[in-house]
């Protein structure tokens, strides 16, 4: 048996003569749920059974039957399939985080340590994280902790880490997975604060604003939302590039790389957080395109090496405008 739509039968009626709806003044009149007619039904009216079509009375030929009354269609969250929000799109696409420190230098408070202790990567694996500091002999009195990046997410224990780093006086940089969770945290006390958790599932599905990697299945999100003021005020002030004090002030830490191209005060954060290779176009997170970044250094510490004997950062690195001396 053929079918129709209602826009057919709707054209199927015009053509016949026959009288439609009247026009709905907020708009079309909504669908019914069933939007499938036969072809047999609108095809031409229909005279009772056993009464030939002569005995029907012309004007009754052409009376149009009385419609049903459409039946409500339940209709979705708005949020979730048009696009409306509880603040304006607009402000959600203008929203950046403050851009992180790029620089800083340290200082020791007391006297200098016994050991600096590097340690990257802890990524929320707190009890990994207490063992090693228990098989270095770790002394607070006596060693400085310095954390290269990326201190949260994949572990389950992101907060904790962040807790005992702050408990132990750790020196940090930013990774970017701490970038991301800090970028979440400013989202969430800026615009979308007012956004309810399906306005937020709505952004990353259709928009991917404010951030392409914003994702509420990711655990930076939830990270963001436990951290404590406390915490997050100790995430977001870890520099990109941290220089460390003398007797050490020819060192520079970083989580990602370092452009050879740029001086230190003229690194770009993403890239010192990001890059895994140089290639022709710059630094990239790419581990299959161009150069690890660290060859593109060697390659230049061995040209340097004949005509300087101080180290890289102090001869080819170093700005102008930064004193490593003191």
């Amino acid at each position: 048996m053929a079918s129709a739509t209602v826009d057919q039968v709707t054209d199927g009626l015009g053509s016949m003569g026959l009288a439609s709806p009247p026009a709905s003044p907020n708009g079309p009149i909504p669908r019914p749920d069933s939007a499938v007619a036969t072809a047999a039904s609108v095809a031409k009216p229909q005279p009772p059974v056993n009464i030939p079509l002569a005995s029907v009375p012309a004007a009754a030929q052409h009376e149009s039957p009385s419609p049903s009354p459409p039946k409500a269609v339940p209709q979705p969250p708005a949020a979730a399939s048009y696009g409306r929000y509880s603040i304006p799109l607009a402000q959600i696409k203008a929203f950046r985080a403050e851009p992180p420190i790029l620089f800083e230098k340290k200082t020791f408070t007391g006297a200098e340590p016994k050991r600096l202790l590097f340690i990257g990567d802890i990524h929320g694996c707190l009890k990994e994280f207490n063992r090693l500091l228990n098989k270095l002999g770790f002394k607070q009195d006596e060693d400085q902790v310095i954390l290269v990046g990326d201190l949260v997410a994949k572990g389950p224990e992101s907060v904790g880490v962040i807790r005992r780093a702050r408990q132990i006086n750790a020196w940090c940089v930013r990774g970017n997975h701490d970038d991301q969770v800090i970028r979440w945290r400013e989202f969430l006390e800026g615009p979308g604060e007012s956004l309810s958790q399906g306005e937020l599932k709505a952004l990353e599905r259709v928009r991917g604003l404010p951030y392409a990697d914003f994702k509420l299945s990711k655990p930076h999100y939830q990270i963001a939302r436990k951290m404590s003021p406390a915490d997050f005020a100790y995430l977001k002030a870890f520099p990109t590039i941290m220089a460390l004090p003398p007797p050490f002030s020819e060192w520079v830490v970083v989580h990602g790389g370092l452009d050879p191209s740029k001086p230190l005060l003229q690194q770009d954060s993403h890239d010192v957080m990001n890059m895994r290779n140089i290639d022709s176009s710059g630094p990239t997170s790419s581990r299959e395109n161009g150069l690890a970044w660290f060859e593109m250094w060697s390659a230049k510490m061995k040209i340097l090496s004949h005509a300087n004997s101080t180290s890289l950062v102090s001869s080819a690195a170093k700005p102008a405008d930064i004193d490593f001396s003191n």
